[in-house]
């Protein structure tokens, strides 16, 4: 009887497994070099061990001309020693995420980036370097720049203003103001730094002369808000603004509300004195016992005359400005008259006194 021959063992066939890996490994390199972000690895040294394609776009490098090269050879030396700080946290296991920092192209200029990096370790658990991902965000950064620039201008010009402004949002909310609205109003600056509409108003009310009238326009305007408005306020202390209001718009669309505000107190002193001063003179003027005239120099023509004049000529102040010197004036009378009156307008003299003969409305002569 024949004993049965040992069967050979069948050893598996790996292929099927090996094609798997290298088809995974594949797919994960065209992924890798497909990444619009830079994907990367250093070693301890802070040295590029990998880089995607994405080094072009980003760098203007080839990959080639970044591998074994520190990263902080693309960087200026301040960033690099605040950058090298970072990245040697990362060392200790902590991950980073969303750091951001700027590099520099190829050509010199800088390009802002945001990193996300993890520790590498090798089997024994040793750091063998760094790994992560970078984001491209120089085309935001730059926008936020602009926009920066833009809210510092608009910032420096509000507090250059001699104006008080005020910002509100389309709901009647403070959003902003300048220095010289907080001094004009005289508003705590814990109230407006909390943006309290309330506590604000009221710290406005309590100074005016007529609280209702400027509640009621602040409403009307809310409840109007394409319209614009200019007004008078008058203050409790004898203050006096001047208060304009336009509508803020964004793409066509109301948004808010900015309110102007001018101190004009002194100039309302100013003209008020004036005023007093006129009539005062205007008084005296008219009190005098010989006849005055206020006379045009380069046309003669009769401004003002008191009324001791009128009585002495017999025109009333009213015919008198319809009316010149040269017309009332007798002929033999008129020309050294003339040539005065011309040194006069030229500035040669300030004044002059002479005789001279003049017509009544009558026809009557006077001297």
């Amino acid at each position: 009887m024949k004993k049965p021959q040992p069967q050979a063992k069948k050893t598996p066939d790996k292929r099927p497994i090996s094609a798997a890996l290298q088809a995974n490994e594949q797919e994960y390199r065209n992924l890798v070099e497909t990444s619009h972000d830079l994907i990367w690895s250093v070693d301890a040294q802070w040295r590029w061990t990998f880089v995607n394609a994405a080094v072009r776009r980003i760098y203007g490098y080839e990959p080639a001309e970044m591998l074994g090269r520190p990263f902080t050879d693309f960087q200026t030396p301040v960033q690099a020693k605040k950058d090298l700080e970072t990245f040697t946290h990362i060392k200790t296991g902590t991950p980073q995420f969303n750091y951001e920092t700027v590099h520099q192209r190829k050509d010199g200029s800088p390009v802002w980036l945001n990193f996300n990096a993890v520790v590498r370790r090798d089997q024994r658990g040793k750091v063998t370097g760094t790994t992560g991902t970078a984001q491209d965000i120089s085309e935001r950064r730059q926008s936020e720049m602009a926009r920066d620039l833009a809210l510092s201008l608009t910032r420096a010009t509000l507090e250059s203003t001699a104006d008080g402004i005020l910002l509100v949002n389309s709901e009647g909310k403070i959003e902003t103001f300048n220095r010289v609205f907080a001094r004009m109003w005289r508003i705590p600056d814990d109230v407006l730094a909390a943006k309290d509409d309330n506590q604000a108003l009221e710290w406005v009310l309590n100074q005016l002369s007529e609280p209702q009238k400027f509640i009621d326009k602040v409403r009307y305007l809310y409840t109007h808000p394409q319209e614009e408005s200019f007004d008078t306020l008058t203050f409790k202390d004898g203050r006096v603004f001047e208060r304009y209001s336009r509508p803020q718009h964004i793409d066509g669309q109301v948004v808010g509300r900015v309110w102007s505000f001018r101190d004009i107190t002194e100039r309302k002193q100013a003209e008020q004195a004036l005023r007093e001063s006129e009539a005062n003179f205007r008084a005296l003027f008219e009190q005098m016992a010989v006849g005055v005239a206020q006379i045009e120099t380069t046309t003669g023509r009769f401004v003002t005359v008191n009324r001791r004049y009128s009585e002495i000529i017999g025109y009333t102040e009213e015919e008198m400005q319809r009316l010149t010197f040269q017309e009332i004036t007798h002929p033999d009378d008129l020309p050294p008259d003339l040539e005065n009156m011309d040194r006069l307008h030229r500035g040669e003299i300030r004044e002059f006194s002479m005789e001279k003969r003049l017509f009544r409305k009558g026809g009557a002569i006077a001297w």
